[in-house]
């Protein structure tokens, strides 16, 4: 882990297929208690990580009506990525994040999407 520190932000660096990322990223809110934490995420991104089981019910008509086919796509490639490198490396790709996510609305925490 790369840790940074600059007046009062911490910048944690990670890797996104480490089981090692997601206890490190656990000790380092846990350590430094932060007001906020920041995700490199973006808002749609954000929703398929966190309403994964929204996403896998809804029916591909909407999607495709709803303009939402490329992000169809790209959802199923990446998660056929995510299937085969969590196999590989013993853990999901983005599980580092998630982690961030679910200990800031343990703690009650802002959280911040930092990707466009």
């Amino acid at each position: 882990m790369v840790k940074v520190e600059i007046g009062n932000v911490m910048l944690v660096g990670v890797a996104h297929i480490s089981p090692e990322s997601v206890e490190e990223v656990k000790r380092a809110i846990e350590d430094f208690e932060p007001d906020i934490v920041a995700v490199e995420l973006c808002r749609s991104r954000y929703k398929v990580l966190t309403e994964k089981e929204r996403w896998e019910e809804t029916s591909i008509t909407q999607l495709i009506k709803g303009g939402k086919v490329y992000l169809l796509l790209a959802q199923t490639f990446l998660s056929s990525i995510q299937r085969r490198l969590g196999k590989e490396f013993g853990s999901e790709p983005g599980a580092e994040l998630l982690t961030a996510i679910n200990e800031a609305k343990k703690r009650n925490l802002r959280i911040a999407l930092v990707d466009r």
